[in-house]
């Protein structure tokens, strides 16, 4: 509901979301004539780019990123997916890779690609390297540009690499605590 709320700047009650989690199989997501903030700043010349979660609605094309105003894509459109594997199967109805890199073209469509290289490499690793990437390429006089990066963390499963966990080795003695920690911490 909070990233719907973000991204309309309406209350989840006023956008459809108010009640639960868009799952795997559910036809639902923010409805298509509400306008999204990037849609707004398109308007004013804006790049816009988004990186991480997107869980705001799947079902049909219209509802992905590229359509709802954003140039470029990068991540997941679900709500949890595996940190290393980035396979997803929200209620247990289908498992499956859910990682995106989709990009607007000119004619107004979207190019979306599964992404199926960058498997074992931690999410929130990739997701960094897709926000320096973004920022490295741009052109400085090239205009305002926005960039929604949503870290898939603190979120379930809890999956983090164990050089984040160490550190809290000796100060939380329940590892899902640590593992936690771990987590806020990467």
């Amino acid at each position: 509901p909070t990233r719907s709320s973000l991204m309309t700047g309406r209350y989840p009650i006023h956008n459809g979301m108010q009640h639960y989690v868009i799952l795997l199989n559910e036809p639902h997501g923010v409805p298509l004539s509400e306008t999204f903030l990037p849609q707004l700043l398109k308007r004013y010349g804006y790049s816009t780019h988004a990186i991480g979660k997107w869980h705001l609605g799947f079902y049909e094309p219209e509802y992905t990123p590229c359509y709802r105003g954003f140039d470029t894509f990068f991540g997941y459109y679900q709500g949890s997916e595996d940190y290393y594997t980035h396979e997803s199967g929200m209620n247990l109805t289908g498992w499956g890779l859910d990682f995106r890199r989709d990009r607007r073209l000119q004619s107004g469509k979207v190019d979306s690609q599964l992404v199926w290289n960058d498997n074992q490499t931690y999410s929130a690793q990739l997701f960094a390297d897709e926000f320096d990437s973004i920022m490295e390429s741009r052109d400085p006089v090239a205009g305002p540009f926005f960039v929604y990066l949503a870290l898939q963390s603190v979120h379930a499963p809890q999956q983090v690499p164990q050089h984040y966990v160490d550190p809290y080795n000796r100060t939380i003695p329940d590892i899902d605590r640590r593992r936690y920690a771990g987590m806020v911490a990467a």
